[in-house]
């Protein structure tokens, strides 16, 4: 009789596991919410993509220029974090091309290696470094032309001071011809 109530306890025991990890319904991923809050965070990414650039001032001549590398570099930035279009071989392009069972996948993993982050922010921080190697190539060559523009304005400065100098030189020289 123990060793029937024994078994019956254990069937009710495994039962009741199974049942209970049957009532746990798997997680489903909803890819528009998780869009969606991409998607929120990229403005801010943008700032943080391009925020060293905005800080350089150039002189007049160059504004123009520097400023059109600026959108550019922005451009550039804003390509590379659209979820929806996003460039070839980058985060958001790999996971986008995965299906649901491998989206869901991914953000479980995302989840679990990264506490207390979404799948979401993974994802936008994965992006970021993948974009960082186009904007520093954007930035440099807004940097380039904030550099030759120094530059000039440099030289524009040792011309005006030289031809000070040969004004003080001409009015020596007529002052020795008197």
């Amino acid at each position: 009789m123990k060793n029937v109530r024994l078994a019956s306890t254990l069937v009710a025991a495994v039962i009741g596991v199974s049942g209970a990890v049957l009532a746990q319904a798997p997680k489903t991923l909803n890819v528009t919410a998780l869009k969606s809050q991409v998607k929120s965070k990229v403005p801010s990414a943008l700032e943080e993509a391009i925020r060293d650039l905005k800080a350089i001032k150039v002189a007049p001549p160059c504004q123009a220029e520097f400023d059109a590398a600026v959108r550019e570099a922005q451009a550039e930035a804003q390509a590379c974090l659209n979820i929806d279009n996003p460039p070839p071989g980058s985060p958001f392009d790999t996971f986008n091309k995965k299906n649901a069972a491998g989206q869901q996948v991914f953000c479980d993993d995302a989840e679990r290696t990264h506490p207390g982050k979404t799948c979401g922010d993974v994802l936008i921080a994965d992006q970021q470094r993948f974009c960082a190697i186009n904007a520093a190539k954007a930035k440099a060559r807004a940097k380039s032309i904030e550099a030759r523009c120094l530059a000039c304005e440099q030289k524009k400065k040792e011309l005006a001071d030289l031809k000070a100098r040969i004004a003080t030189l001409e009015r020596e020289v007529a002052a020795c011809n008197k």
